[in-house]
């Protein structure tokens, strides 16, 4: 099964699936492949998702769907200079860098679940991080490199929890206790982890005082990115009744959406390093209710595009 047959758990805040299947929640990152797994499409379209900024903020990886399974791919930040690092019958997907911008963490099913996976920026040196019958994804660097946050249902009730482990897969240990966690992100101190929980952002300090809640659904909040100086918060919600961008203060005030000129769904965002862009993914009809992008060829395509911390100044990325 695909993960993308259960992003609607984002967009209309509904679990589709229970026991096992609610795991393929997790990567809610925009798998909206509506085809087979293995299928190949029959006219290439932009379905493209998870942009993630190199350290540097020159280059961003994503994955996509283009060929009918999730790969990972480089571009350079104007989206020029386009290279497939992946390229197997499984799907790869969320793609995040090192602190040091020389290597690529990612999810792949190619055996049999969903595992962690590090690789060298030009695609070699792949190697297993995780090897569990649980489903570990959505992995990312803690600030300093030395350890991985991520999330897994490797838990009795099968619920989505954060786990760590150091970044040579070592000494995996749970984070998180109680509620679904979702899509964790180190502050840029590494302090607190920033996650979504159920469907409100929360903070979880790494030294395990209380997490704190800052979006109260329906004001709901989801998939949250850090501003580099720490200070604020861009995040999904569909408080407005499409799922758009918003900001907020590190401690939950001033709520505003980015005005972004773009009909339909807005998803998936992450800030740059210098703090002045954000990257998202474009749903232009939007999803229905199996998760699935909306329309035929292009017009249910997937579309990267970034834009100004303010929404101007607005760049499709993928081609």
């Amino acid at each position: 099964m695909k993960r993308s047959q259960v992003i609607a758990y984002l967009l209309v805040g509904t679990v589709l699936f229970s026991g096992e299947n609610a795991l393929l929640c997790v990567q809610a990152n925009m798998h909206l492949q509506d085809k087979a797994k293995g299928k190949v499409t029959s006219q290439k379209q932009m379905k493209d998702g998870s942009p993630s900024w190199s350290p540097d903020g020159t280059k961003i990886a994503f994955y996509s769907e283009r060929n009918g399974q999730g790969d990972i791919y480089l571009m350079n930040a104007d989206g020029t200079g386009e290279k497939q690092l992946t390229n197997t019958s499984a799907d790869e997907g969320y793609p995040t860098w090192s602190p040091d911008g020389k290597e690529l963490l990612f999810d792949t099913n190619q055996d049999g679940n969903y595992e962690i996976y590090l690789m060298n920026i030009d695609g070699t040196n792949i190697r297993r991080l995780t090897n569990h019958p649980g489903n570990d994804v959505s992995a990312t660097f803690s600030p300093d490199g030395k350890t991985i946050a991520f999330m897994s249902n490797r838990v009795l009730d099968r619920t989505m929890q954060i786990f760590l482990m150091d970044a040579d897969g070592s000494r995996q240990r749970r984070f998180s206790h109680g509620g679904t966690f979702w899509f964790p992100q180190y502050s840029p101190d590494g302090s607190t982890i920033i996650c979504h929980v159920h469907r409100d952002v929360h903070l979880l300090p790494v030294e395990g005082k209380e997490k704190k809640r800052l979006t109260t659904d329906p004001q709901n909040g989801m998939y949250p990115s850090w501003t580099p100086d720490g200070k604020e918060v861009v995040f999904m919600s569909w408080r407005s009744g499409e799922t758009r961008i918003y900001k907020m203060n590190v401690d939950g005030s001033e709520q505003k959406e980015i005005p972004i000129p773009l009909k339909g769904e807005l998803i998936d965002p992450r800030v740059s390093p210098d703090g002045k862009s954000i990257l998202f993914v474009h749903v232009p009809l939007g999803m229905n209710k199996e998760g699935k992008a909306m329309g035929e060829d292009k017009k249910g395509a997937k579309v990267i595009y970034r834009c100004d911390l303010n929404g101007e100044n607005l760049k499709k990325l993928s081609k």
